[in-house]
């Protein structure tokens, strides 16, 4: 049987930035992101209970999200092929602390977050967090976002990249040929 979730792909892949306990930086890769609201603004990452990034977030109520490029996809692989908990991934990227969170250089857009709600369904921990900063990489601006080219993961276990501009919201539809659009 063909898995159900496999239709809803490809997803955008993230690093999700945590400040261990031990002090040392930790990044997990993840696919499940989503964004919950815009007032405020909200996203859901979703991690398994056993990811050592749950455990620093439950602890710290904050983490970091790295928007990551393709020519980022082998350290971001490693680092959703390797734990925290016996791997240290701090020393695979350039990064900076901010408020305690740290920050990849190299990365595109970075958001800071704080926990709003935490719910857990069995094995899944689910975060609902307010984002508090978004940060851009120097020289980046927000008309270079139809250009982005962001990692993509499949749930058929490949890579993917984004595309370009397709379209524009809430006009797309004036293309559109019937009797209420005339």
């Amino acid at each position: 049987m063909t898995p159900i979730l496999l239709w809803i792909h490809p997803v955008p892949i993230v690093l999700v930035g945590t400040k261990m306990e031990s002090g040392n930086a930790n990044f997990t890769t993840i696919g499940d992101i989503a964004v919950a609201g815009l007032r405020p603004p909200l996203i859901m990452i979703s991690f398994h209970e056993r990811h050592c990034s749950r455990m620093a977030i439950d602890q710290t109520r904050k983490f970091s999200v790295h928007v990551v490029e393709p020519s980022m996809m082998a350290k971001v692989d490693l680092c959703g092929s390797k734990s925290g908990h016996h791997f240290d991934k701090s020393t695979l990227f350039d990064f900076s602390w901010h408020q305690d969170l740290p920050i990849i250089k190299e990365s595109p857009i970075v958001f800071t977050c704080h926990v709003r709600e935490r719910l857990q369904v069995e094995q899944r921990v689910i975060y609902v967090a307010q984002v508090h900063e978004v940060m851009l990489k120097e020289g980046f601006d927000l008309k270079d976002i139809g250009s982005l080219e962001t990692l993509l993961y499949g749930l058929d276990n490949h890579y993917y990249r984004s595309g370009g501009i397709c379209g524009s919201g809430y006009q797309e539809h004036d293309k559109l040929d019937f009797a209420e659009n005339r």
